[in-house]
């Protein structure tokens, strides 16, 4: 959590699951809150599950990456 992203945090997307207790949603919106223009997806779900791919392309493709 030291450094920027070399290719800036615009295009940056964090994804992290709000019941999820190994990657916990505070340190991925500390994260997000250090890496300026980033951006954070919180999706309800564990830190393993089914729902966080179809919310990340969703968003991804909101965001025209492809």
């Amino acid at each position: 959590m030291h450094n920027q992203p070399l290719c800036g945090g615009d295009k940056v997307l964090l994804v992290a699951g709000e019941y999820d207790r190994i990657a916990l949603p505070e340190d991925i919106r500390a994260l997000h809150k250090k890496w300026s223009g980033s951006e954070m997806l919180l999706v309800p779900q564990g830190h393993f599950g089914h729902r966080v791919m179809p919310a990340t392309l969703a968003r991804l493709r909101e965001r025209r990456v492809f």
